[in-house]
């Protein structure tokens, strides 16, 4: 039987490329978009893992940890948040510190989120204490050379833009 986990996410793109990779890894995956829809679906079926974003519309992800914990003690929980109006580190310390096995900072990688729902499978069971992980997975070496390309493009490109700038470029 396919480990389940149910990904809670409001925007639908999002939700369905976590659903696509998690399925491709071979997890069965339940889709929610609102914490309260997440609490009947967990209700009904209890997933193994729980992934969800900290902010939804109506309660926010923190109040769903804060009602899966309070009834379901030891459930396996993933937080991600990308806010740009908020304080993602804090957010994120936050739901740890309510019971998320780990806190993903968005935007990350496959892996990184595969790394964080394998981290919630073998973290502590129901009534057990909650180690302190990390903000996030490590990085895996693949994702680093590429974040080292990145960064450099995104120089390159800035310089070149100074350079058209002051015109030294493009006349």
């Amino acid at each position: 039987m396919a480990i389940t986990v149910l990904v809670v996410e409001d925007e639908e793109k999002v939700r369905g490329l976590l659903r696509r990779r998690l399925e491709a890894a071979g997890y069965a995956v339940i889709e929610s978009s609102t914490a309260e829809d997440a609490i009947l679906r967990y209700q009904a079926s209890p997933p193994d893992v729980v992934v969800t974003d900290i902010v939804l519309p109506g309660r926010s992800g923190l109040d769903l940890i804060a009602e899966l914990e309070g009834k379901f003690p030891g459930a396996r929980i993933v937080a991600m948040s990308g806010a740009l109006d908020s304080d993602v580190a804090g957010l994120l310390r936050r739901s740890k510190e309510m019971g998320a096995v780990y806190g993903l900072p968005k935007p990350f990688t496959t892996g990184q989120m595969l790394d964080a729902v394998q981290a919630a499978l073998a973290g502590p069971t129901a009534g057990a204490p909650r180690p302190v992980a990390p903000a996030a997975p490590a990085v895996r070496e693949e994702d680093k050379g590429r974040t080292v390309r990145l960064a450099l493009l995104a120089v390159l490109l800035a310089l070149l833009g100074l350079m058209f700038a002051m015109g030294v470029i493009g006349r």
